[in-house]
Formats: structure tokens, sequence, C-alpha cells
């Protein structure tokens, strides 16, 4: 019944959770259908704001098109909430650092709301941190996400989905158009 408010996923095995390496970050969505539009909300436990966050925002947007092509419905709008998003800060000397300079960053971000003023924090924060640890390269995402934020934002590319069958769909069954992105950022995966 697409009319139910009462479609919700739950990921949460309390067994798995309690013995699995990284219990999941995203572990429930609601899906709502208003006015012949398919609506998805996704909850996290945790969210990565640089690695993760963005990740899930992609697969559970193109969840919400797959599931309203097999519905007859319009794809809606999409929610998320995060309980505990993060950003990581390097470790060793770097990280320390942030411990010790957080509300200096705060400040400096508090006061920031110009690409040029972002950019300006980016090289405070490269000069004035010590430099990340051999083998411990852009596990800081902070200096990744200045850059982000010096960015303007582009034209949103559209997505199209082919109307197969949720467990039948591959990689061609996706089409992109109209995606122009920015240069890459690394950012190293924090374990």
């Amino acid at each position: 019944n697409p009319r139910s408010r009462r479609i919700v996923v739950n990921a949460w095995h309390p067994a798995n959770a309690a013995v699995s390496t990284l219990p999941p970050c995203h572990y429930t969505f609601v899906f709502n259908v208003q006015d012949g539009r398919l609506n998805t909300h996704l909850t996290q436990r945790s969210g990565d704001i640089a690695l993760g966050v963005p990740f899930n925002i992609a697969a559970y947007s193109l969840l919400t098109h797959a599931v309203a092509n097999r519905t007859d419905l319009a794809v809606g709008r999409f929610g998320h909430t995060v309980v505990d998003a993060h950003i990581y800060c390097g470790r060793g000397a770097r990280g320390d650092w942030y411990g010790e300079n957080l509300g200096r960053l705060q400040s400096r971000l508090a006061d920031a709301d110009a690409p040029a003023e972002y950019e300006a924090i980016r090289e405070w924060l490269t000069d004035a941190a010590p430099s990340e640890a051999d083998g411990d390269e852009r596990l800081d995402h902070v200096p990744g996400l200045l850059t982000q934020l010096t960015r303007e934002p582009r034209e949103r590319p559209t997505v199209e989905v082919a109307n197969e069958p949720l467990d039948e769909l591959s990689f061609d069954d996706f089409e992109l158009s109209g995606y122009d992105p920015a240069p890459g950022i690394d950012f190293a995966v924090a374990e």
C-alpha cells in the first residue's frame, strides 16, 4: 500500500551490530507518498561528512528514483538526519593541534561566508598546523572541505533510472546527464 505510513526499512540487527567491525551507519529509511510523489527520509547514527554522507545521499536518492519508477510515482523529496555528524581531523600531532586550536578554528569559520574567506582559513590552517605524518596523508579532512567551500555550486545534473526490477538493475540502467564535476578532492578513509 503506497499510502501507508509504515513503509520503514531498518538495517539494524542487534546481534550483528555487537560483533561487526562497523555496525551500519545508515540504518533506517522511510518511504512516504504525498500527492503522488515518493519521498524518502534516511536516518544515520553516524556520518563522516567528507566521504560517507555524500555517498549515502547519492545512494538513497538513486534508490528513491528506482522505487518511484517501479511504483508509478513521481520522485519527491529526500530528507536526511545524521545523529553524530563528524569531520575527521587527522591523528597524532595533527589531531592534537585541532584539540588545542578548535576554538580559534570555530571562530574563524563562524565569521566566514565567502569563498575567499574559506580559502584564507585553509591557508591559515595549512601554515599553522603540523604536517600529517607519513602514511596519514589526507586523514585530515578539514582542508579538503574548506576547498569545497571555496567552490561555486554548479547546475544539478539529472538522473534517469531504467524501469527494471530493483534486483535486476545494473550499471547500464543509470544515466547521469549534465554532470559538470569540479576537480576531485582527495580524502583518505579513516579506520
